[in-house]
Formats: C-alpha cells, structure tokens, sequence
C-alpha cells in the first residue's frame, strides 16, 4: 500500500517534465535542453534518481516512434536524403537503448523505493528526534534524508518533517486532526449503509392474507402508513418511498 502511493506522489511530482519531454522533441534541441533543465532541478533528490533515467528512456522511445513515420515518409518521398534503412537503424538504436535505459530505471526505483520505505519506518517509531539520527541509520546524507522525508510530509503519507534550519524531526498534530476526520466519515458511512439496509430487509407487516395475486393491505416499515400491494406488481410507499414487497409468509 505504502509503496504504491509513493509511487504516485513521485509521479505527481514529476509527470509535467516527463509529459513535456514527449512533445519537445519535435523541438530539438529543446528536448535535450529540458533533460539538463530536469538533471539539476532534482539533482539533490535522491529518490528522484530513477526519473533522471527515465526522462531518457522517454526521449529515445519518442524517437523510435519518429523514426517509424520516417521510414513510412521515405517510402514514397526524399527525406533529407535519409534513406529507409537510415530510419530502420535509427529506430532499432534508440527502442534498444530505451529498453535498456527503462530496465535501468525500474532497478534503480525499487532501491529508492525501499530506502523510502526505510526512512518512514524509521521515522514513525517516533523515537528520533534529529533528522541526522535517520540518516545514521541508513547511511545517507543529512541533507538527502531531510529531503526525503520532507516529501512523504508534504504528499500526506508522513506526520513527521524535518526542520529546514535546525534538522529537528517534529510532529505534525493536525494529521491526527485529519486522520480523525477520515475516519468518522467513513463511520458515517457504514452507518448510512446499515441503515438503508434495514430499511430494505425490513419485515412488511400483514394486516390479513388472500390466498390470489391481491391486494394486500401491508403495513409500510418507513413510515408506518398503509397500503396495498400486489403479488407480481413491484410498489413502494407512496409518502416516504421505502420499497414494498410481498412477504414470504403469505402464500
């Protein structure tokens, strides 16, 4: 569960860059300039790692697929002079290359997720009180375990974050406030639930049989107002609306 939801939070952080990194290489060399842009925005984020080779599994990927339109432009047209079998060694260098880079990549984000991992175990014993405490236990820099802890802080996944000038580890009391908050919402809506399944399982109750099809005068277990059902007719209760049915027990 945790580590699903830090993959979602990284991927929140950095979709924009990587979905941009799509469209600008139609722009080159805007495509590659973004990359470097990418490389020193996170440069200090170390569980951020596997996006930097993501970003060029992404780039040559982009590539593979030009190349294709490419060899489909060439077969009925001059392209800059490029031939088919130019785009063909094209497309199969970079797909390679990219597969390689994405295989890289996924290595290299389940060690940052598990070091993740680590740092909020650590973190939510509650028991450090300095962000260097944490970062001694899993042999990372100060300044790295700081980082990263402050982002699982800041996606909602951590009560505890890491002082920016002082490097205390402190408690965050308004998450007890909206873990609080979660919780008697989902109670208030179990209850909602029960209540509107013993309004639908609800005995009607049976003022006389008929041994036909109806009508049968029943007792509504809403409102408590009468009314008469048939055997094979659905009906519900004409003030409050609670579903009417026929009661097993009458034959």
């Amino acid at each position: 569960m945790l580590r699903e939801e830090l993959k979602t939070a990284i991927g929140n952080k950095t979709e924009g860059w990587l979905g941009w990194q799509m469209f600008l290489v139609l722009l080159y060399p805007l495509a590659l300039l973004q990359i470097v842009l990418f490389w020193i925005r996170f440069a200090r984020h170390e569980y951020l790692r596997a996006q930097n080779v993501m970003i060029v599994a992404i780039h040559l990927f982009v590539l593979t697929f030009f190349s294709v339109i490419g060899l489909i432009v060439a077969a009925f047209r001059d392209v800059w002079g490029f031939t088919m079998v130019d785009f063909v060694i094209l497309g199969v260098i970079c797909l390679v290359v990219g597969l390689v880079a994405s295989g890289i990549s996924d290595s290299i984000e389940k060690r940052k997720l598990d070091l993740l991992e680590r740092y909020h175990a650590l973190a939510s014993e509650g028991r450090y009180t300095h962000v260097s405490q944490i970062a001694a236990q899993t042999g990372r820099s100060v300044a790295a375990a700081s980082l990263a802890l402050n982002f699982m802080y800041e996606a909602g996944l951590l009560p505890y974050y890491a002082h920016q000038e002082t490097g205390e580890l402190l408690y965050d009391e308004s998450y007890d406030d909206a873990e609080a908050e979660d919780e008697e919402d989902e109670e208030d809506e179990e209850d909602e639930e029960d209540e509107d399944g013993e309004e639908g399982e609800a005995e009607v109750e049976v003022f006389y049989e008929d041994e036909n099809d109806g009508p049968l005068t029943v007792e509504c277990p809403g409102c408590g107002s009468k009314a008469q059902i048939f055997r094979h007719q659905p009906a519900s209760c004409e003030y409050c609306g609670t579903p009417l049915s026929w009661p097993s027990r009458v034959s």
